[in-house]
Order: structure tokens, then sequence, then C-alpha cells
């Protein structure tokens, strides 16, 4: 529901999930693969995220994934930043290079998903 084309989605999260349970990719490989089919929209990805580690058995892979989850969310969420400070940088007659698109500006308001 939450993808713009989840008849692809769907299997490639599926597939990215199975990898991840047994060892077959890592955590990242997971949250990349669920970023990438959702757009790369983080509100998005930190719901399915979640709802995933709630799925998990073992203590140490929701551990692995949590932690892999929280640094993303901060990577994306520092890029977005320095982003938005280059596009709203002035160039030598301090006028704007070009407006910063809106959904930079919320990835960079946006917060970390409680744990």
């Amino acid at each position: 529901m939450l993808a713009t084309h989840p008849d692809s989605a769907v299997p490639a999260v599926k597939a990215a999930a199975r990898g991840y349970r047994t060892n077959e990719a890592g955590a990242r490989d997971l949250i990349l693969t669920i970023w990438n089919v959702l757009d790369q929209n983080l509100e998005h990805t930190a719901s399915i995220v979640n709802a995933f580690v709630d799925l998990l058995d073992e203590e140490e892979k929701k551990q692995d994934l949590l932690a892999s989850w929280k640094g993303f969310n901060i990577e994306v969420w520092h890029i977005a930043k320095y982003l938005h400070y280059l596009i709203t940088c002035s160039n030598d007659d301090n006028s704007r290079i070009f407006r910063p698109s809106q959904s930079v500006q919320n990835m960079q308001e946006s917060h970390l998903v409680a744990f």
C-alpha cells in the first residue's frame, strides 16, 4: 500500500527479509531495499522496519536491525541537512542558487523513530 509499485515491491521486500533472516544479507541491505521500494520515504520505511523488528524471534537480529536502522536514519537526516545547506547557500551576489524542494525540507525536519 505504501509503495508506488506494490506488485514488485512486496516480492523484493520479502526476498530481502528472507535474506536477512537466513544471514545471506545484512540489515543495511534489508533497509535499503525497503527504502528504495518506498521511494525513499523515511517515515514509511520506519514503519516497515519497525513492523519487521516486531516479527523477528531472535533478540540479536532485532538489536542488529534496530542499530542499523538508527545509523541509517541519522545518515539520511544528515545528508538531507547538508543538501538543504548546499541548496540554500548564497553565491557571490547573495541570491539563491535555486529553491529547495519541499521533500528535502521535510527530510531535514524528520525525527528518529523511537525504539
